[in-house]
């Protein structure tokens, strides 16, 4: 099939099933971010800080625990050099090998959760969140196994029904239960919900025949979650740091609560992003339009970013007031400052899918180690100096850092596609 035939495709596909992934994700924020306020508002503010922060450093297990083997099941299983049989074959091998790495993450937090002269609350609570690790990382294979294979209405709707069942179980659960309930309901709604992704994909645990397995598959898996330890490090860096340093957890409630906000705005941009990558790639020997595209579509989130941000904090300010109370006051005024960082996320946020576009994959890893490291040492004195004032001050003088870096990485890379445009080469 030429260019033209795989554009033709593409754009088919976006209108088949782009509706379905955008109405699935606007649901699945929506639930999550009530099942969140609704746990805030059950819990005490201490409990409800140490369930954010023991979230924080399970998101950045689970990258661990899943090996980078998302990498290499997305890239040969979207392959049609590999039949229906093989994919599964391959599936099988990935979760074999990842529930290796899964176990074993697991015992070594185990360990250190049982070594730690902590408080006993906390070590339950993150004992409780670190059994999750197997099958938070089996699901995150599986359904990049899905997305490899284009069921996208499954990919759209089926987080949504796992929203909406944690939503009401861990909601009656906590109110019934407090602490205690939420941490059992939660374990086990991680684990039922891998049982229908299990059958939808058929992995194949036996090895069906020959398989041939792709010579990559491994080094692709360590690059991946090298890059991906990273990403997820710098954005939750700021949670953590909150913990080393000792913060009152309580204070760490009403920030932690602030950056859920920050996510659903974000969450509204990532939709764009998604839709701009393959544009772009499409874009790559028209080095005018590229760059006609990038600064139109740019402009129109970063427009659209000041009223998204002025309505979040409008309703920050609402939950706090009607909602929470005063255990989250400040809570508007947080999430006021992670908007600026919103603000300028979206100033370079199709940018960054633009360098995606492009297959500029390495540098746009070097520039989150650059700002994860600058979120780590600004970070780090400014939350021992201003507790969780510091840490949010810090998010905004990080995100000018991304919006310089990643404009610099875009206009470098605007460039050489000229160059190579007057050369006469084609990419």
């Amino acid at each position: 099939m030429g260019a033209g035939g795989i554009g033709r495709a593409a754009r088919a596909l976006a209108r088949r099933d782009l509706p379905h992934v955008i109405l699935g994700n606007a649901a699945q924020q929506a639930f999550g971010f009530a099942t969140v306020l609704v746990i805030a508002r059950l819990l005490d503010p201490g409990e409800f800080g140490i369930v954010r922060v023991a979230l924080a450093y399970v998101a950045v297990a689970t990258v661990v625990a899943a090996g980078g083997l998302t990498a290499p099941v997305l890239r040969y299983c979207a392959d049609n050099a590999f039949d229906g049989t093989a994919r599964r074959g391959l599936l099988g091998l990935a979760l074999k090998r990842m529930l290796t790495v899964a176990l074993t993450t697991l015992g070594i937090l185990l360990l250190l959760i049982a070594a730690k002269p902590a408080d006993p609350l906390e070590s339950s609570v993150f004992g409780a969140y670190a059994l999750q690790l197997p099958a938070l990382a089996a699901t995150s294979l599986l359904g990049v196994y899905l997305q490899a294979e284009r069921r996208f209405k499954l990919m759209a709707y089926f987080p949504v029904a796992t929203r909406f069942m944690a939503l009401a179980v861990t909601a009656g659960a906590t109110y019934c239960h407090g602490l205690p309930g939420l941490l059992v309901s939660s374990l086990a709604l991680t684990y039922l919900a891998c049982v229908p992704l299990l059958l939808a994909t058929r992995p194949a645990w036996r090895p069906i025949g020959a398989l041939r397995i792709p010579a990559d598959f491994s080094s692709l898996a360590f690059h991946s979650v090298t890059g991906s330890l990273i990403t997820v490090v710098g954005q939750y860096a700021d949670l953590i740091l909150l913990d080393v340093t000792g913060v009152d957890k309580e204070q760490v409630a009403v920030y932690s609560l602030a950056t859920i906000f920050f996510f659903s705005a974000v969450a509204v941009g990532g939709a764009a992003q998604g839709i701009a990558t393959p544009t772009f790639t499409a874009l790559l020997n028209q080095p005018q339009r590229f760059r006609a595209q990038l600064l139109k579509w740019s402009g129109l989130l970063s427009a659209a970013a000041i009223p998204l941000a002025a309505i979040s904090v409008l309703v920050a300010w609402i939950v706090e007031v009607y909602f929470l109370g005063p255990r989250y006051q400040h809570l508007s005024l947080f999430v006021g400052l992670l908007m600026i960082k919103f603000c300028l996320w979206c100033t370079y946020a199709i940018g960054g899918a633009a360098l995606v576009g492009i297959g500029a994959i390495r540098l746009g890893t070097g520039i989150a180690l650059v700002t994860t490291a600058l979120t780590i040492g600004i970070g780090y004195p400014m939350s021992v100096q201003h507790g969780i004032w510091g840490i949010a001050w810090t998010q905004v003088f990080v995100a000018l850092a991304s919006t310089v870096l990643v404009w610099g990485a875009i206009f470098v890379e605007i460039r050489r596609l000229f160059e190579r445009k007057q050369s006469g080469g084609v990419v």
